[in-house]
């Protein structure tokens, strides 16, 4: 389930507008997993200013780096916050991988 979208309070009041790029990797119990985990190796490629500027702080969660920061920050958050449907092969809960596009436009 997707959750509702909040604009970033910050983005909002300067009237930033854009669409932000979500890539992760979803956990066999509907979270997002944690960076560490070996599966998220995109984590461990990354640059020292990447992880910085694109990457959740905990979780294997990677923003587009051409969006804004804030609407970046605002759809990790999101993301993060979420309990998405357990992924299960053959029955067996699993991990997968999960590309997700936020929009944010003011009206």
């Amino acid at each position: 389930m997707r959750p509702p979208l909040v604009y970033p309070p910050r983005a909002q009041l300067l009237a930033i507008e854009g669409v932000v790029v979500v890539r992760g990797l979803l956990g066999g119990d509907g979270l997002f997993v944690s960076r560490e985990v070996e599966a998220c190796a995109c984590w461990a490629e990354a640059s020292p200013e990447e992880r910085q500027a694109t990457w959740h702080p905990e979780l294997c969660l990677e923003t587009s780096p051409e969006s804004h920061p804030e609407l970046r920050q605002g759809a990790l958050n999101l993301m993060a916050k979420t309990v998405y449907n357990r992924p299960t092969r053959d029955g067996l809960p699993t991990e997968v991988p999960v590309v997700m596009p936020w929009v944010f436009r003011l009206d």
